[in-house]
């Protein structure tokens, strides 16, 4: 009588997932100058998304792309602000200002 195969478990194919770099909630907490009860405030309400669970209850980590794109939000709502001059806006005018000044 031939020998019965171990039991096989079927091949799932294996989907990676790239979650980019993950910051803690001190972290985010730190880049945003809040405090913590600021931060789970801000997601209980809907405003911040909600960070992922690392190991079950415990370690929440935010993914660095949906920080930066709530602060460009939030920047964004609130407008231009007046005498602010963003650093890319800087560049720019220096930029365009040395095109200016080059003999052509």
């Amino acid at each position: 009588m031939p020998k019965k195969n171990k039991k096989q478990t079927p091949r799932v194919a294996e989907e990676r997932v790239t979650l980019g770099a993950l910051e803690t909630t001190t972290q985010v907490c730190e880049r945003m100058q809040i405090s913590k009860a600021t931060l789970w405030r801000l997601v209980k309400d809907g405003y911040f998304p909600r960070p992922l669970r690392m190991g079950g209850k415990g370690f929440p980590r935010s993914l660095s792309a949906e920080v930066n794109d709530f602060l460009r939000r939030a920047r964004a709502e609130r407008g231009p602000q007046p005498g602010v001059v963003h650093p890319d806006e800087r560049n720019r005018a220096v930029a365009n200002r040395g095109s200016a000044d080059a003999p052509g």
